[in-house]
């Protein structure tokens, strides 16, 4: 703003402002180019076009405030029209700051030193009625100016925060730019100046990655794909409010990082806007929280919550459970730990199992499954085929394993060069992957907990008693080894 003088009379002083602006447009429109593209097949084409972004602002370049001083100070404005428009499917963001990082407006006369200070109205503002004595601040709104408009300091940087942001296209938003001040006959004659930039960029297309969701069934086969490798989140299931740890892993996959912990209940139906199932399905038994409650029944649906605990000693392979052992309270001397009263870690990357009073939740053992109970009873008899339901959130699945090495637990354990020895086990427990050696649920008992890992596919073995399962222990890694359906055992999840 430049505040210049005009003399009236001999001490009669009028204080005339201009408010010069230097108009830039700063920053980079960010969008994916689609591609002009032709195609032919059997004498057709397909033809794409791809509308470019475009954004304008239209704004006068000088606004001129005229103040006549008095002792106690007069108080005047005057408002530029600004008006923004584009095509752009996520709108604009509009920013203002001063040009040389300072908010006064300085006199063009070098012998005078006196300024226009920033009006002090903080976040909220002041009206006019309460500028203080040699101040100016602007307003930028659609509102028309009146006594109520509340005027703010000029930033005297961009900064990461824009004063206005849409979200959608604008044929023409319209906008009153004003700047108010306030002066008293202690300010000398002169000519009072600063520029202002106003910049106007076009916001980025909206690509949800990890960072643009909360909740696992938010996750889509896009988000996925536009994340980074090692990107990680912690994402809430709205089934039961549990939080999982989810990352995008080196096979191009975005996989839990920790088990499930899901409860099932018969009275509680997994429908199809919250979990991987094609239609309302309603468990036949409901969680249970005994691992010597067990069954033979290969079409059993049957699962097992056995404490909240984490595995202290990932990779330490000492085993706990032949028979008897009901839970992972009766596991604490192979380095099972209760979590009860601890808080979760917020740190993706942790590494330590227990830190002061908090717990690194991709050690946590989560909840056991029969295989047709993983599949929201889908599995049942099938052979040689997946089956198409799982008790996955909505957006994610069951890993695929069978023998001719192409499912998606090869593919993981291929990715990070796994192999069946013990030097691939420990890589299998360790960050990125971090599974558990959990154990698995059968004949009365919670067994080989501490030592060996199990965690289901939703690939049927040719036998319509077996199923395939990422298996491993101390000594070994198999992604496709085969079990009996009625076994309890772990399951993690990876987006479609």
């Amino acid at each position: 703003m430049r505040l210049h003088q005009n003399k009236v009379g001999g001490t009669h002083l009028l204080v005339g402002g201009v408010s010069l602006f230097t108009l830039l447009i700063l920053g980079a429109m960010v969008f994916p180019t689609l591609p002009q593209t032709a195609q032919a097949e059997e004498a057709e084409s397909k033809v794409s076009l791809s509308v470019a972004p475009v954004i304008s602002l239209s704004l006068q370049d000088t606004v001129a405030v005229e103040v006549t001083p008095t002792q106690d100070g007069t108080f005047s404005s005057n408002t530029a029209a600004l008006s923004i428009s584009t095509n752009n499917e996520t709108g604009y963001s509009l920013y203002m700051a001063t040009s040389n990082s300072e908010n006064t407006l300085t006199s063009q006369n070098p012998s005078i030193s006196n300024v226009i200070s920033a009006v002090n109205g903080g976040d909220n503002g002041v009206t006019s009625a309460d500028f203080g004595n040699n101040t100016w601040g602007y307003n930028l709104s659609q509102e028309t100016v009146s006594d109520a408009t509340a005027y703010k300091a000029v930033p005297t940087a961009t900064g990461d925060t824009a004063i206005i942001s849409t979200s959608s296209p604008a044929e023409a938003d319209n906008y009153n730019l004003t700047f108010g001040t306030k002066v008293d006959t202690s300010l000398p004659s002169g000519t009072y100046s600063n520029n202002v930039v106003v910049s106007v960029v076009a916001n980025p297309a909206f690509v949800p990655v990890f960072d643009g969701i909360q909740t696992m069934q938010e996750m889509t086969s896009t988000i996925c794909a536009d994340a980074a490798e090692n990107d990680t989140a912690q994402l809430t299931d709205t089934r039961d409010g549990k939080k999982y740890w989810v990352t995008k892993l080196a096979d191009g996959n975005c996989w839990m990082t920790q088990n499930l912990d899901l409860d099932l209940s018969t009275s509680k139906a997994l429908t199809p806007d919250d979990s991987d199932v094609s239609s309302n399905w309603t468990p036949t038994n409901s969680t249970l929280t005994d691992g010597t409650q067990t069954t033979t029944d290969y079409t059993a649906v049957w699962s097992w919550n056995l404490g909240d605990y984490v595995l202290t000693t990932p990779n330490a392979g000492t085993s706990c459970g032949t028979s008897g052992i009901s839970d992972f309270g009766d596991c604490t001397g192979v380095g099972f730990q209760s979590i009860a009263g601890m808080a979760p870690m917020t740190d993706g990357n942790a590494t330590d199992v227990i830190s002061d009073n908090t717990y690194n939740a991709h050690y946590h053992v989560g909840n056991h499954y029969t295989w047709n109970a993983a599949t929201a009873g889908t599995g049942g008899t099938i052979t040689s085929t997946n089956a198409t339901d799982s008790i996955c959130p909505k957006g994610w699945q069951l890993p695929t394993s069978n023998i001719s090495n192409s499912g998606s637990f090869q593919a993981l354990t291929n990715a990070y060069s796994i192999s069946s020895n013990t030097d691939g086990s420990t890589a299998l427990v360790s960050a990125p992957l971090y599974f558990v050696r959990s154990g698995n649920v059968d004949s009365g008992s919670l067994r080989y907990a501490g030592n060996s890992g199990g965690y289901w596919s939703s690939t049927a073995y040719s036998s319509t008693s077996r199923a395939y399962r990422l298996s491993f222990d101390s000594g070994y890694v198999d992604p496709s080894y085969d079990l009996n359906r009625y076994f309890g055992q772990s399951v993690r999840c990876l987006a479609r």
